[in-house]
């Protein structure tokens, strides 16, 4: 069962709490009825990222990844929320990683970068998320009930996997 904060009459934008993602859910562990359950819920996604040189940014302060990491992120969205209110927060958060980006680059390389893009792996609704900034931007849905403009101004700062 999943509580979800509603109110009669009020619109979801209007909703609001206090509670706050703590980033990707790797594995999920529960005891039910004194008996543990563990799901894998992204653990496998990680791991094979993790092959690929992915190096997880929230584990930065506990294992010293050295010279390997400064490149990769997790966005991690209030999945109660709407998609566009979701695709607004990941432009925000790509313009900080962008700048974050920019300093490491120019003392190592001694190179000032200009753009920096990024590749984005995503699932279900994260998919969602990146699909509409990537097709739509930050526009907001239209009160027509219509599309907003396809713009794809997602693709200027993304690249797409």
């Amino acid at each position: 069962m999943v509580g979800l904060p509603m109110r009669k009459g009020s619109s979801l934008s209007a909703l609001r709490d206090d509670t706050v993602s703590e980033g990707a859910l790797d594995r999920f562990i529960h005891n039910a009825l004194g008996v543990p359950v563990e799901l894998n819920a992204n653990y496998h996604i990680l791991r094979v990222l993790g092959v690929g040189g992915y190096r997880d940014q929230g584990l930065a302060d506990v294992i010293d990844y050295g010279d390997q990491h400064f490149t990769c992120f997790q966005f991690d969205y209030e999945w109660r929320r709407d998609i566009v209110e979701s695709a607004v927060q990941l432009y925000r958060f790509i313009r900080v990683k962008q700048a974050y980006i920019k300093r490491p680059v120019a003392k190592r390389f001694a190179v000032k970068i200009e753009h920096v893009k990024f590749d984005m792996v995503a699932h279900s609704m994260g998919g969602l998320v990146a699909r509409y900034y990537i097709r739509y931007g930050t526009q907001e849905l239209p009160l027509d009930g219509s599309l907003p403009e396809l713009n794809w101004k997602g693709l200027e700062i993304s690249n797409v996997w």
